[in-house]
């Protein structure tokens, strides 16, 4: 080591002769100096300066995103403190540091990388703290961090640095060292922060460490710099400042002059480690004790194929990795391969699944190791979305050229295919296979190959093969997807969307295809009449769009059909203007689809006109999203659905003209049976609006219990965490000068029986966080906890409860998700403020069923629609929130205070508020007439939002809190009951006209309607005769005016789920 020093200390002094300070890079170095335009921290023991990042760009540490921070003599980073004492605890005590770190019983919020956190001391030309900043595109450090990111964190493939910090300490001291010595012992080390704005990391590197210690520890040798207790060397790490969370991984067992000799990297490059610290701390190269792995993607589709990579363990062995759901079943079992230490990867099958799954991972015995290990993985999800699985394939799919024309209908036209050539190899042969699904007993559902379309193709990015009828592509097995594989040996397999294999289907099908389908349709009818009525058991569809969009605990919109995306395409419902899914299937599997027009009127599947192909919403005997636990006939998501539904579908009103008869059997659910949910809401500072309509404000601080219901079998509980509001660039404490004087919601936690445990929290780089973990409702103890990743999904599947993503930022910004239980059909509506990220607003929805239910409960009331008893308490005392005073409220509230705080991932653990005075009386003194003039302007005579901006003065809160109080009584103003009439069938051979009067522009409309008022004509085609009334008009009691047609005088042969009200007969009348 002093051959190493002797040469960087002689290179930086002749380059500093040359009048040009400039240090070339030792090792892995960044290069630094002034040559390279660094700055220079004063020489001192103690000195700070603060880097602010440019504007609109942040560096995302622990869950908060950073606009700058301090640099410190001392060896370490600072955020949001500038100057933490280093004098009173700093050296025997290791991270996580408690936030009174000098014992002035004043809490600093200390957020702190460390390098080397020691008693450093720059006087008298004892070294030099040197840092730059670096953010423009082609930059060399952009471009050299980008390029280390990469390298070291293998699944950051397609990072790209926007952000470079690098801070060098060059030769430096430490504070009192003995003069009279000839020792002069120096350390040199160096920290590189990297950021895009969305994932961050740090980078250490040390090229000597001479000393590791300060003497204002009595154990430190004032010559040396030494000490002999390991406790009191210099700290190394990442400190969160919640005196809670922390990382020294890595570094809790190395002498502190071995550094320069030590890495994590893989390969390992000495003196060299690396971070990824956005969220929480994720050591960089592999760990031959780590007994858990990071799966990269996180994501897979059900179809399988795509490379799942495993990092964080060493790798030396073959591997075999067993996928496991959370029902405890193996699903599959498949070879994985190693690339090197720090990089392996299993290609699975494909699932027949969504939701957690568990990667298990087996290594054969080798030099290094006594016996197999097993790997328990963080959870892949798996996804399942719509109908057609070419929404939620990887980006690399096989497309299918035309894939709408009638080409792909019959084997009568060569079909072509393309993928992306990047996938493989330029030199890769490929196989092309079809496969076809099954999901008979005994053996259950399957994948089989039934056409190899080429063997050994080169990698051009397109195919074109011939098609021809085959004896085993029946109506039972007549659809699935083209899959694209290496040939001879097991790689990335790319699939096509799932469809129909006309194709492919038997040569009576070919040889005439019309018939084939007539008799198909006709068989298929006789079977399913056989088969459990599963539509009287359906849930209602709401009656009007905004009914739909309101009723999120219920119902999700339907992605092959949703007018919120651009790409809003509607296929099969082509006039529709947006439809919806309800979210759980009924007891027999089953599931209701509602579509609405552009009115925002309910399309009926039966409204169908021979010819079209769109058409309302038709049920699902086979829910879209599957049947957990899965895996068996009519469970498995979409897969089961395509089979027992669409295939018929495409047998019936594709292939054939008898749509109608197909319809009959999957109608659409009536909304004649539909009740409205009732929503409650606490948002701002905080304001509450309960189920039956009161609202009050209490600024709570601490866990409270906002909803309850504890009925025998079912028990549901949403929680709420509420903080003081922090001004920006204040300290921990709470500070009346800085300081908002409010509280606000900024953790929501459910929790239902032994479903999984959701908790969103604010996040200033995700917008909004969600984290789930298992819960035992025995002990009421929550474990397991672990952030959900969502990028690039909307929906997803856990145990007992379903998680749907409502907005989304760019590609991984959540800014409003849903939160839906399946055994109390609650649902949970969570956004983060639009203008201010300091806040949540909670919206819980409750099903109909819950009216006048009295086990229900808690800081938002029941719903029995008498606002009088809205404040009860958990001992059932009543205060009349009309008559209550704030004192009566505040008393109230606290009754709602949670003793369940340890259901949270962290405790609410800091007494912050000892100076924190609610304000609950706030006035215009002392404001601006711009701040007037906003009041006036914006909050108009909104009481919430006026309180809220007296209170913070913080005008993007009062903003939201306007926002949000808009968009609750919009929710609850169009959930309203409305008269509507049940749905009349057009008649076989015959017409139906809708005529009805838009009440705001008076004009008369002749779209699908059924609501009071609206008039349905009837008429026969040619010259049949009309049974039943012609004219009918809808009437407020629910039921059409006019008279049915009358049974004995219609045929029995007339299909038996057509409900007849008016039919076209040869008789006459």
């Amino acid at each position: 080591m002093a051959v190493t020093m002797s040469r960087s200390f002689i290179l930086c002094y002749f380059l500093f002769l040359s009048l040009q300070y400039v240090c070339a890079s030792q090792g892995n170095f960044f290069e630094h100096g002034s040559g390279f335009d660094d700055e220079s921290l004063q020489a001192g023991n103690d000195e700070t300066s603060e880097v602010k990042l440019p504007q609109d760009m942040t560096f995302p540490y622990y869950g908060i995103s950073y606009s700058g921070l301090f640099v410190h003599t001392n060896g370490l980073l600072a955020f949001g403190t500038p100057k933490p004492d280093p004098q009173a605890l700093p050296f025997s005590n290791n991270f996580p540091l408690y936030p009174d770190l000098d014992g002035d019983d004043v809490l600093e919020k200390h957020v702190l990388i460390a390098p080397f956190w020691a008693d450093v001391d720059t006087t008298n030309n004892r070294g030099t703290v040197q840092y730059r900043q670096r953010y423009t595109e082609g930059d060399p450090d952009i471009d050299m961090a980008t390029e280390r990111v990469r390298k070291q964190f293998p699944s950051q493939v397609d990072f790209t640095a926007t952000w470079v910090l690098v801070v060098t300490w060059e030769r430096v001291s430490f504070y009192d060292r003995d003069t009279s010595s000839v020792n002069d012992p120096r350390n040199t080390f160096q920290a590189v922060l990297i950021t895009d704005s969305q994932s961050s990391f740090v980078f250490f590197y040390y090229d000597e460490i001479k000393w590791t210690c300060g003497t204002t520890l009595t154990t430190c040798s004032e010559k040396t710099g030494l000490t002999t207790t390991d406790s009191h060397q210099a700290i190394i790490g990442f400190n969160a400042g919640d005196g809670l969370t922390s990382s020294t991984e890595g570094f809790d067992n190395v002498k502190r002059t071995e550094l320069p000799s030590r890495s994590n990297f893989q390969p390992e490059e000495e003196g060299s480690f690396a971070f990824q610290v956005n969220h929480g701390i994720i050591a960089a190269g592999c760990s031959t004790s780590s007994v858990t792995f990071v799966p990269h993607p996180p994501f897979g589709s059900i179809l399988g194929g795509e490379k799942v990579f495993l990092y964080g363990p060493c790798w030396f062995d073959t591997i075999t990795c067993e996928f496991w759901s959370r029902y405890g079943t193996r699903l599959q079992t498949v070879n994985g391969t190693v690339e090197g230490p720090n990089s392996a990867y299993c290609i699975p099958d494909p699932f027949f699944v969504v939701g957690e799954v568990e990667i298990r991972v087996m290594s054969e015995v080798s030099a290094t190791k006594t016996g197999n290990y097993r790997i328990r993985a963080d959870f892949v999800y798996l996804r399942s979305d719509s109908v057609n699985l070419d929404r939620i394939s990887v980006e690399e799919k096989v497309t299918r050229e035309g894939a709408g024309d009638d080409s792909w209908n019959t084997a009568t036209e060569d079909l072509t295919i393309t993928w992306s050539m990047g996938v493989y190899g330029d030199n890769a042969m490929l196989d092309v296979h079809v496969l076809n699904y099954e999901e008979d007993e005994p053996m259950g559902p399957r994948w089989q190959e039934v056409f190899t379309a080429g063997r050994r193709i080169p990698n051009t990015g397109t195919f074109t093969f011939t098609p021809q009828g085959l004896e085993n592509v029946t109506s039972a097995n007549a659809f699935g997807t083209i899959r694209v594989q290496p040939s001879g040996n097991r790689g990335t397999m790319l699939y096509s969307d799932i469809h129909p294999l006309g194709y492919l289907l038997e040569e009576e099908f070919q040889e005439d295809s019309f018939y084939w389908a007539e008799e198909e349709c006709k068989a298929w009818a006789e079977n399913d009449d056989q088969m459990v009525d599963f539509v009287s058991d359906l849930d209602s569809c709401p009656c009007t769009l905004d009914q739909a969009l309101v009723d999120t605990s219920r119902f999700v919109s339907d992605l092959s059909c949703n007018m919120l995306n651009n790409d809003n395409e509607c296929r099969l419902h082509g006039q529709a203007a947006h439809c919806v899914l309800s979210i759980f299937p009924n007891e027999d599997n089953a599931g209701s689809s509602c579509c609405y027009d552009s009115y925002g009127n309910l399309l009926h599947a039966g409204d169908y006109t021979s010819g079209d192909q769109s058409v309302g919403g038709m049920s699902q005997r086979a829910h879209v999203a599957g049947s957990s636990p899965y895996g068996a006939a009519g469970t498995v998501p979409t897969l089961s659905h395509y089979k027992v539904d669409m295939m018929p579908f495409f047998y019936c009103c594709v292939m054939e003209t008898n749509c109608l008869g197909y319809l009959n059997r999957r109608p659409t659910a009536d909304c004649t049976q539909y009740q409205s949910p009732r929503a409650a809401v606490v948002f701002g500072d905080p304001h509450f609006i309960t189920f039956d309509g009161s609202n009050f404000t209490f600024n709570g601080d601490g866990d409270y219990t906002l909803l309850q219901y504890l009925k025998s079998g079912v028990e549901f509980r949403l929680l709420g965490r509420f903080n003081v509001t922090k001004a920006a660039g204040s300290s921990y404490a709470f500070d009346p000068d800085t300081d908002y004087g409010a509280t606000g919601l900024t953790a929501v936690l459910m929790v239902e029986n032994d479903a999984d445990v959701i908790l969103v929290t604010t996040s200033y780089i995700d917008g909004i966080q969600i984290e789930r973990a298992e819960y035992d409702p025995v002990s009421e103890q929550t474990s397991n906890w672990e952030v959900v990743d969502f990028r690039g999904q909307t929906w997803l599947d856990f145990d007992g409860v379903r998680v749907s993503i409502n907005n989304m930022e760019g590609y991984s910004r959540v800014t409003s998700v849903t939160v839906m239980y399946k055994e109390s059909r609650i649902g949970v509506n969570v956004t983060r403020g639009t203008f201010d990220v300091s806040f949540l607003a909670a919206t819980p929805i409750l099903p109909p069923e819950m009216m006048n239910d009295d086990y229900v409960s808690g800081l938002l009331g029941n719903w029995n629609n008498n606002t009088q008893d809205d404040l009860k308490s958990p001992n059932r005392e009543v205060n009349n929130p009309d008559r209550a005073s704030q004192q009566e409220i505040d008393d109230y509230a606290t009754t709602w205070a949670s003793e369940s705080t340890t259901l949270f991932r962290k405790e609410y653990r800091y007494d912050d508020t000892k100076s924190y005075e609610p304000i609950s009386e706030p006035s215009t003194d002392g404001m601006t007439s711009s701040e007037r003039q906003f009041l006036a302007e914006e909050c108009q005579d909104n009481e919430q939002c006026q309180f809220d901006f007296m209170v913070t003065r913080n005008r993007d809160i009062a903003r939201d809190t306007l926002s949000v109080m808009d968009a609750f009584h919009w929710a609850r103003n169009h959930t309203h009951e409305v008269h509507v009439c049940r749905y009349k069938p057009t008649p076989e051979n015959g017409t139906k006209v809708y005529r009805w009067t838009d009440r705001e522009t008076g004009q008369l409309m002749d779209t699908p309607n059924n609501f009071y008022e609206t008039e349905i004509e009837f008429k026969c085609n040619g010259d049949l005769t009309l049974l039943g009334s012609g004219t009918r008009v809808c009437q407020r009691n629910g039921e059409y005016s006019g008279s049915e047609a009358d049974s004995d005088m219609i045929p029995q042969a007339i299909d038996k789920h057509k409900q007849i009200f008016a039919f076209c007969s040869t008789h006459p009348s």
